[in-house]
């Protein structure tokens, strides 16, 4: 296997504000914390029933975005204030990221709304991919020794590819073009296990990945967003993005 190479969009405040993250995920876990995250449009109607109410718990917080009071969540709030992820609004606060759970993992995201053209965005797309990865992983087929996940968001593909690794795991290279993604990525890797045999790449496409792999995945933006938000948007026919994927003799 390659060496495991440093993150290439890592300073020292990113990595203060990962750190807290990570400390803020593991708190989450330890608390039970469970979520999974809905499509927007019924996140929308959910939040709308809840009316303007302060969040509940950890689920409102984290899960559904509501605002919540820092009093009495202090811990909460001391940690997003850390990670740079505390947005006050009068007397309350909300947090500006989302944890949501897959199986056994947590994976950090945006909140909702995801308005930001750099938003990470993790939704109904991302457990889809999920159950097509473990199918493609459980058929029967050699287990690969370094996978790409290009565009990967969040990392949830990639780190999930993995874990479903029975033999030594894999080498993991996450690319994206977003530095907030790649960011939130490296805290699900140290989240989820994954951190020792992960490379984090700043690229578009492949056009700064090195070497070979025997498995490539990617659940690329397909959609036509007027406000470009990377997470969605695949060009002026949607699927642009797909169609200029490069092929590189290097990427087996």
């Amino acid at each position: 296997m390659a060496p495991t190479k440093k993150p290439k969009v890592r300073n020292d405040d990113h990595t203060r504000n990962s750190d807290a993250l990570v400390a803020l995920g593991k708190f989450l876990r330890e608390k039970a914390y469970c979520f999974t995250t809905v499509t927007p449009a019924t996140h929308a109607r959910v939040v709308a029933h809840k009316g303007s109410s302060p969040a509940p718990d950890l689920e409102g917080i984290f899960g559904w975005s509501q605002a919540f009071q820092p009093d009495r969540f202090a811990d909460v709030a001391h940690m997003l204030g850390q990670a740079g992820e505390l947005r006050l609004e009068g007397d309350l606060a909300r947090s500006g990221v989302r944890f949501s759970t897959l199986g056994e993992h947590i994976f950090v995201h945006s909140a909702y709304p995801t308005d930001a053209p750099d938003s990470v965005f993790f939704g109904p797309d991302t457990y889809r991919f999920a159950r097509v990865i473990k199918k493609f992983l459980t058929d029967g087929k050699p287990s690969p020794t370094r996978i790409i996940d290009l565009g990967c968001g969040t990392g949830a593909g990639g780190i999930y590819a993995a874990s479903l690794i029975s033999e030594d795991r894999p080498e993991l290279v996450l690319v994206d073009i977003n530095e907030k993604a790649l960011r939130y990525a490296a805290v699900n890797c140290a989240l989820n296990g994954a951190q020792q045999t992960t490379t984090l790449i700043l690229s578009d496409l492949l056009s700064s990945v090195e070497g070979q792999a025997d498995l490539i995945i990617s659940n690329p933006p397909y959609l036509i967003d007027a406000a470009a938000r990377a997470y969605r948007h695949g060009g002026e026919k949607g699927f642009d993005l797909s169609l200029r994927t490069p092929t590189k003799a290097s990427i087996a």
